[in-house]
């Protein structure tokens, strides 16, 4: 049994000249006729912009001092803590994506739980449930 790993290119029959290769690869860089026919609409960017514009307007307002206190710090802190060590960094990432270690069935989906409170919805198609 003979495999051909690598094959040979198709031989030209003549050799191309230097200045169609040179017009050539300028008319493949030239923008098209469809791009200066149909600009980039505008408004497209503006719901980000609007979006982005409020997101930094509402966390101004959120760290006047009346909005929080040392007990919200704190669970804030702890609650932070419980998602992002336990929840990604151990369940998430260690358990469940390398198994580094075995642990019963309910504290694996415990820290599945932790993990899927922390992550938006759109991720959980990523991890690895068996």
């Amino acid at each position: 049994m003979n495999s051909v790993i690598f094959q040979e290119t198709a031989k030209l029959k003549k050799p191309v000249p230097s200045e169609k290769v040179i017009e050539l690869s300028e008319k493949l860089l030239e923008p098209s006729k469809h791009s200066k026919k149909y600009p980039p609409r505008l408004h497209k960017t503006w719901g980000t912009i609007v979006f982005m514009v409020a997101i930094h307007i509402l966390s101004l307002i959120a760290i006047q001092p009346k909005f929080w206190s040392l007990p919200a710090v704190v669970a804030l802190l702890f609650f932070y803590w419980v998602t992002a060590c336990l929840g990604v960094t151990l369940g998430y990432h260690r358990l469940l994506s390398h198994r580094s270690f075995i642990v019963p069935r309910w504290l694996e989906r415990f820290f599945c739980y932790l993990w899927s409170n922390k992550l938006p919805a759109w991720t959980y198609r990523l991890g690895r449930f068996t």
